[in-house]
């Protein structure tokens, strides 16, 4: 059984949205197939993830009508399996990274550079459903298969120390996790303008193992760089722009500035209900955030209230996918074409 549990990390993980895979998506099937998972990240990009389902929909539809090759499917499967999980749809995104995975492994074996960032994603979804044992397996073996492939240095690289920087935060292990988080920087700094995005992610990240361990004005300095890279271009990234604000938020606190923490608090929540949906249970660690500041503030009301909602979106989380299995594997290969 596979029991998800939302909301577990309060970093950033590296998903599809963030990265590319180098190479995968060519050559094209066609001019339909092309402009709609073109289309999907556009809308992914403006947090517009439901019409970029829907794009990514048709990108599958076309690929089965032209009887395209596996590996264009996976590359569609994995960017919806993150749309998936941003909206919550844990059973749904697990399933599309597992279609994904199968059919590059049925294309060329266990090996490539699609390959391998699909399982970085899938270990990234499963951290962030509480699998953590899971999870460091697949990240394990993607950071293994990248550096057989010589690819050690590229960007491609980057989003699977990300996650495995992560996985380690989780786990109280801070002096690795910033080791982790500042090798990736320094990958995607040979290309800082093209990887501004990126790179503002794990910044955030970053700032949040400094607070961990007792550097809070040098974190605070990197969450305003980290949250500023969002907040200078309205509409790109709101998912992260709202993980950056919690973020800063945090390190506020920390600081006993709780005024200022509350602001962000309440713009990312109100971000985070307008991007992501009221009921959306990403809320929840925004929620109980935002409840600690107001605690501190004496708003005890509205911490309470605040709390209240947090709690109510876990229970009916956990309550919708409890009992969730794990894919038939070989029948989703079966039905992805």
């Amino acid at each position: 059984m596979c029991r998800f549990q939302a909301g577990q990390t309060a970093l950033i993980l590296a998903a599809a949205m963030l990265t590319a895979i180098a190479g995968r998506c060519e050559p094209l099937a066609g001019p339909e197939w092309s402009h709609n998972l073109d289309k999907g990240r556009a809308l992914c990009r403006t947090g517009q993830f439901r019409e970029a389902q829907v794009a990514f929909d048709s990108a599958l539809s076309d690929l089965k009508r032209l009887q395209a090759q596996p590996s264009l499917f996976a590359a569609v499967y994995d960017e919806r399996g993150t749309i998936f999980k941003v909206t919550g749809q844990y059973q749904e995104a697990e399933r599309d990274y597992l279609r994904a995975q199968s059919l590059l492994e049925k294309e060329g074996g266990r090996n490539g550079m699609g390959l391998a960032l699909v399982l970085s994603h899938l270990g990234a979804f499963y951290m962030e459903t509480g699998l953590y044992s899971r999870a460091e397996d697949y990240l394990n073996e993607s950071r293994a298969m990248i550096q057989a492939s010589a690819m050690a240095g590229s960007a491609a690289y980057a989003p699977v120390l990300q996650n495995l920087a992560v996985l380690s935060f989780e786990r109280k292990e801070y002096a690795k996790a910033e080791s982790l988080f500042r090798e990736s920087l320094g990958i995607l700094r040979q290309d800082e303008n093209g990887n501004r995005w990126h790179i503002a992610v794990i910044e955030g990240n970053l700032a949040s193992v400094l607070a961990a361990r007792g550097q809070r004005q040098q974190a605070l300095a990197i969450a305003e760089q980290s949250s500023a890279v969002f907040r200078n271009s309205p509409g790109t990234f709101p998912n992260c722009f709202i993980a950056t604000l919690l973020v800063r938020a945090r390190v506020l606190h920390s600081l006993g500035r709780d005024a200022e923490a509350a602001q962000d608090s309440e713009e990312a929540l109100r971000l985070g209900e307008q991007v992501l949906g009221f009921d959306n249970p990403k809320l929840a660690p925004v929620l109980t955030a935002y409840s600690t500041v107001l605690s501190s503030l004496h708003r005890h009301k509205e911490s309470k209230e605040m709390e209240k909602r947090a709690e109510q979106l876990r229970l009916e989380h956990a309550s919708r996918t409890h009992a969730a299995d794990l894919v038939d594997v070989s029948a989703l290969v079966r039905s992805a074409k």
